[in-house]
Parts: structure tokens; sequence; C-alpha cells
């Protein structure tokens, strides 16, 4: 049975990343990911090479598509990325209590956030492993067969990951 120490996440959005790290962030991501899911913007490169902290395993890296299934152009690919979400003209809160559209990993990423914490909330007891395996084995596989580097296991699937089974 899992602790409860009253202050947990089971989910957290890092939107956010770099080309480089510190040793330190490798510790602290693997230290908080054994009680959260840490999702993670792959990043907005376009190439090969996923950002920090994405790029560690314990993350679930997100890559980027646009309405159309596609690849966005500017999501950064390689073995790290896990799932993809949408991240092109996505409608978000802008500065001076304004909407308006935005596109990268960073707009994906959140989808991602969010269907780990639903995902989360009807498999309560479930180890994080167990809800990860459900995330990434309940996708939309969108590229060759498995897992892939533009579109990792493939696009989230929030119902078909909250309503599974398991056996």
């Amino acid at each position: 049975m899992r602790k409860n120490y009253g202050y947990l996440f089971d989910a957290a959005n890092m939107s956010m990343g770099g080309s480089s790290a510190p040793t330190s962030l490798e510790a602290y991501i693997n230290y908080a990911a054994q009680t959260t899911l840490l999702c993670a913007a792959a990043g907005n490169t376009g190439a090969p090479g996923v950002i920090y902290p994405a790029k560690y395993p314990a993350c679930i890296a997100v890559g980027a598509i646009d309405s159309a299934n596609n690849k966005a152009s500017f999501s950064s690919t390689g073995p790290e990325v896990d799932i993809c979400a949408p991240g092109v003209n996505i409608l978000s809160t802008l500065p001076g209590n304004n909407y308006g559209t935005l596109s990268g990993t960073s707009m994906a990423t959140p989808h991602v956030s969010g269907a780990a914490a639903l995902c989360r909330g009807t498999h309560r007891w479930s180890p994080l492993s167990d809800i990860r395996a459900l995330l990434e084995g309940t996708t939309v596989d969108l590229g060759p067969g498995g897992k892939d580097n533009s579109f990792g296991w493939g696009r989230v699937n929030c119902v078909g990951a909250t309503y599974h089974k398991k056996k």
C-alpha cells in the first residue's frame, strides 16, 4: 500500500528544459519519480536530441503532434520520446488576463500529465510504474509499429488509459 505523506503529487507537468543539466538534477528527478509521474517536454528543436529533464528515463518525455496526427515540425525526436500529444495552436492563457494559441512540446505535455492524473485517479492503488505502463500501452500508434523516435509509443489516449481494466 502506498504511504500517504499528505504533500505528494501523483502527476507533475514539466513544460521546461534545456540542452544541458547539472548532475544533481538527475538525482532530484529520480527521487521525485518515486512518488510522482513526471511528464516533461521533449523540446522544440525539430531535430534529434530530447532536452533535459525529459531525457532522463524517470520522466515521460512528450513530443508534439498537430491536429492531423503528424509530428509537429518543431518537436524534438529521439529514443527518449515516450508519448506524443497535441501541441500545435493550443488555446492557452497569456499574460495580461488574455487568451491565445501557442505551439510547442510545452503545450503537449499538459495533455499527458492530465491523462496521468486521471489514470491515477481511476487506478488509485496501482504502483506508478503500472500507471506509466497504462499510459504508454493504450496510446494510439501513429508511426511505425511500436515505439519510434518521433511519436514514442503514440498519441496519448486518455479514455483508454483511464478506463482500462487491469488483468
